[in-house]
């Protein structure tokens, strides 16, 4: 399913696809977002090769939920297996954070209690830690999304400053960043 919308993708932008071996690839500021789902087993036969030879960066959200159902504990193993290969395959994880998690907070898009941008911040930490060893390669990571939305990521600028300041100092504690 997923490497027939790669193919669609490739297509709509106007490339000739013969086989996977002829498709162009595109420079490096161009990639494609996925969804991954619960129950997530790993990419379909030839889809990494195939997204491998037509992008070079793959943006997926981490779920913050999926990581840490149980309050407190962290569980990168979905994650682990979309991320890992990727770097096997030449493309560049561009992993965006989820900034609510009802754990912390009941609000399905804002998370802006202190509760909820202390714990954003460890699961942050928890995210730079779990994915340190990527520190010095080609990863980012991303957080708040769509800063400048009241609806996505917090109720005020204040608080989206907040959130990113917590996850940001977790990632640059970690070598991430330059």
């Amino acid at each position: 399913m997923q490497t027939t919308l790669v193919m669609l993708v490739a297509l709509a932008l106007g490339l000739v696809v013969e086989s996977a071996a002829a498709l162009p690839r595109v420079g490096d500021g161009f990639g494609v977002d996925i969804s991954i789902r619960p129950g997530f087993t790993g990419y379909g036969d030839g889809e990494l090769e195939l997204m491998a030879k037509a992008f070079k960066v793959l943006r997926v959200g981490i779920d913050w939920p999926v990581v840490e159902k149980d309050c407190g504990i962290y569980n990168f193993s979905l994650y682990d297996a979309i991320i890992h290969p990727l770097f096997e395959a030449g493309i560049r994880p561009y992993p965006i954070l989820g900034y609510t998690n009802k754990c912390y907070d009941d609000s399905k898009y804002n998370c802006d209690s202190a509760k909820c941008i202390e714990a954003y911040a460890k699961f942050s930490e928890a995210t730079a830690q779990h994915y340190k060893q990527y520190s010095g390669w080609n990863i980012s990571f991303s957080c708040v999304n769509e800063p400048n939305n009241p609806t996505f990521g917090g109720a005020s600028p204040k608080v989206n400053a907040e959130m990113a300041k917590g996850g940001g100092s977790a990632f640059l504690g970690m070598g991430f960043g330059y």
